[in-house]
This record gives structure tokens, sequence and C-alpha cells, in this order.
């Protein structure tokens, strides 16, 4: 399986729509994988034209920030967990570093954010 990964893209503030290159590079790709800063969620649509797309949000997406994203949009979650075979591939914004264990470890942070462990975070 071959994953293209991708985030902050920042649309419209980066750019007006996806630069020619993201194309480009995801061609062949068998899922996209977004993990978040999309800023409208037309993003989706426009990978989706190349491949499947697993999105999360990011910190632009909500909270403070001016949203775009709906907030009920069903395609984006806060993290997200994709199995291959026997690898668990999570997929996330921001994952926090433990500052003050034990009240947050790594361990507490993946079973937060992806139900239990991942091999792989992005």
């Amino acid at each position: 399986m071959r994953i293209g990964l991708i985030s902050d893209t920042h649309i419209p503030t980066a750019a007006k729509e996806l630069w020619p290159q993201v194309y480009d590079a995801f061609r062949g790709v068998d899922l996209i994988m977004h993990a978040g800063d999309l800023m409208v969620p037309e993003v989706i649509d426009w990978l989706a034209e190349v491949a499947p797309v697993m999105a999360v949000w990011g910190n632009g997406d909500f909270r403070g920030w001016q949203r775009t994203v709906p907030p009920e949009d069903p395609r984006l979650s806060e993290a997200k967990v994709l199995t291959v075979g026997d690898l668990r591939i999570g997929l996330v914004h921001d994952l926090p570093l433990p500052e003050h264990p034990p009240l947050r470890t790594l361990d507490g942070q993946m079973h937060h954010y992806f139900r239990g462990p991942v091999d792989v975070i992005v």
C-alpha cells in the first residue's frame, strides 16, 4: 500500500487551491492522509480526486480560529487509526509530549487519541 502524507495546507491563506505538485506527488497512491489544518473542507474533495482521503482536524480548523471547516463534517475527527495488516498507523495533528509524567505519558496519549498503542504516529 502506498500512502501519501500531507498537512497544514492552510487553504486559502497559503494559496487559493492545492498546488499542482500535490497532485503529481500523489499520483498512484492508494490513500492520502491529511494531518490537519485544511482550513476549508474542499481540500478533502480535491484530494479525493486522486485517492481516498483520511483526514483529521488541525488547530487551525477550530478553537478560536476563524472556523471554515464545519465541526460536524463526518470526514474529520480529532484522530484516526489505519490498520494495514498487523500495522496500526495513528493520524493526529498534534500529539503533545508529556510535560508532567506520570499525569501524561506517551502510553496515555496513545490511549486518548488512538484507543491503544499504534506502531506509527503521523
